[in-house]
């Protein structure tokens, strides 16, 4: 037998063509024997088309075929072995949508406006995190990083601010942050105290990390504490004098919440990035916050 193509069959049967036994033989061996096991799969993905929780419900199956591997809850079959291989969990996947559509588009956000679902999207993972605290300054404390919101679904606090002026022990660190409405809600890292002592001079506390890091550096020198960075990280304390003052606490990361949305998604849906703490006053100020921002996955 040679397998021949649809326009090879109908070249034997043209007006006056006189088909060969060979030709026939061709002909009955190209096509597929409905009765075999690929015509109860194609039955299955008829039904599987028709009344997928029904299909779900039941376990067609296919004789002489075997699980090679499975990925994805799909499996794979091979004619290698003899056996007969239940549908159920494959139709059951397919009846929830599982496998109902890929990622279409991504969008990080990082100002406040509306946000509107793209073209085909039915769900969206959303990622949303708080601006991160100020670092306190030379005299002046910083302040709280601004919450993030995507719509009424799920937002994620700042960071505190970190105090200004330490110059004895250190108080408690300034906390991070935390995520609310989500599937999982985050805390922002603490702000970091200044380390030291008196007679050798404080160097001022980092900036705590959002989810996505970006805390700041404390820098030993005398000098302004430095920004948070992108998104969400604390600002660093700022550095008063080389000894025996005092230095500033970093400011806190921003909290964070991660959502998927698969119903009450709206076709726009309003969003507010929260704003990184301002800087600590005095002589030297401390970092401002690093803002916030959202990401949405839209499938």
């Amino acid at each position: 037998m040679t397998a021949k193509t649809k326009d090879e069959i109908k070249a034997f049967f043209n007006t006056g063509d006189k088909p060969t036994e060979a030709q026939f033989i061709d002909f009955i061996d190209s096509y597929v024997d409905k009765s075999g096991p690929l015509g109860t799969l194609e039955a299955a993905a008829s039904a599987a088309g028709t009344g997928l929780a029904a299909f779900a419900a039941g376990t067609p199956s296919i004789a002489g075929y075997s699980t090679v591997r499975t990925s994805m809850g799909i499996e794979v079959y091979t004619s290698a072995q003899s056996n007969t291989v239940a549908l159920a969990a494959i139709s059951s996947q397919i009846a929830a949508g599982v496998f109902a559509g890929g990622l279409i588009d991504i969008q990080v956000i990082t100002s406040s406006g509306t946000w509107t679902k793209p073209s085909g999207a039915t769900k969206v993972e959303v990622t949303v995190v708080g601006g991160g605290g100020g670092g306190g300054g030379s005299t002046g404390n910083g302040g709280t990083g601004g919450t993030s919101s995507f719509g009424p679904h799920c937002s994620a606090t700042g960071g505190a601010g970190g105090t200004g002026a330490l110059a004895t022990v250190p108080e408690d660190a300034p906390i991070g942050g935390i995520g609310s409405g989500g599937d999982a809600n985050i805390r922002g890292g603490a702000g970091g105290n200044p380390q030291g002592g008196i007679t050798s001079g404080f160097v001022p506390g980092s900036g705590g990390n959002s989810i996505l890091g970006g805390g700041a550096a404390a820098k030993y020198t005398q000098d302004n504490g430095v920004t948070g960075g992108t998104y969400g990280g604390g600002g660093a304390g700022a550095k008063k004098t080389t000894a025996g003052d005092a230095a500033g606490q970093g400011g806190a990361g921003g909290g964070a919440a991660i959502k998927y949305i698969t119903s009450g998604l709206g076709t726009t849906e309003t969003i507010t990035i929260g704003a990184g703490g301002t800087a600590g006053s005095g002589t030297y100020t401390g970092g401002v916050g690093g803002a916030g921002v959202i990401i949405v996955k839209s499938y």
